[in-house]
């Protein structure tokens, strides 16, 4: 008996050993330190295990090749519903696939335990639009949109650490990447950006095409004989 219990507590030390490398891999990934990590540390069955929480701006940028005089320009507005895959930034092969990020109204976290809502240990979460928890954790991880320079009001701390900087694309950044969207999240990364009608393009009359769909080749045309062509073509994006 005292073999076996040395043996469980040799192989908890080496698990917990391997969680702090993993962590630590991801805080050099991302450039954030242990002092922007909240842990913390319970049993369970004689066991040990984290729940962590880590705060990080992910910026989407995206490229495309815009053609056509009257472009002005492309954007994602802010009433629009978001296509995001994201993982659990620990487990990379704990994945939501499609999820729908409605960015028109924040959600509060329900309370219905106020026992544990009032437990010191339990960190206090901040509005966002999208939320969910990972297998095995107690805590919610959560996303919330940043529009264009817009910072969590309720986030002292984040409103000095970060400044999200944001715009629409132009004619002039055909070809080049463009940060078009911040999303500030606690233990949840985005890996994919699918498009679907999520854009919104104006001319330079101010003529605007709402829902763009670019999920068809990263391509949209739009003609007109009178005024000319708008195209964009070679849609690429990714997540900083």
């Amino acid at each position: 008996l005292v073999e076996d219990l040395n043996i469980f507590l040799e192989r908890t030390q080496q698990f917990i050993y391997l969680q702090r490398r993993a962590i630590d891999k991801y805080c050099c990934k991302k450039q954030i330190s242990w002092l922007k990590i909240q842990r913390e540390r319970k049993r369970k069955n004689c066991g040990c295990y984290y729940n962590i929480i880590i705060m990080v701006v992910y910026i989407l940028h995206v490229k495309a090749d815009l053609e056509g005089s009257r472009m002005a320009s492309v954007n994602i507005p802010s009433v629009r519903d978001i296509c995001l895959s994201v993982r659990n930034p620990l487990v990379m092969e704990e994945v939501r696939e499609h999820v729908i990020i409605d960015s028109r109204a924040l959600e509060e976290k329900p309370n219905h335990n106020k026992k544990h809502h009032n437990n010191n240990h339990h960190h206090q979460e901040a509005p966002c639009h999208f939320a969910l928890t990972w297998q095995g954790h107690d805590e919610r991880s959560t996303m919330r949109v940043l529009w264009n320079n817009q910072e969590d009001d309720t986030n002292e701390k984040s409103k000095r650490s970060k400044t999200t900087t944001t715009r629409a694309m132009t004619l002039q950044d055909s070809g080049t990447f463009v940060p078009l969207l911040a999303l500030e999240c606690h233990g949840m990364e985005p890996y994919a950006f699918h498009p679907d009608d999520a854009f919104q393009v104006t001319e330079t009359d101010g003529t605007v095409h709402e829902q763009v769909d670019l999920s068809q080749n990263g391509q949209w045309e739009h003609y007109d004989w009178a005024k000319g062509n708008i195209v964009i073509r070679n849609l690429e994006t990714k997540f900083v």
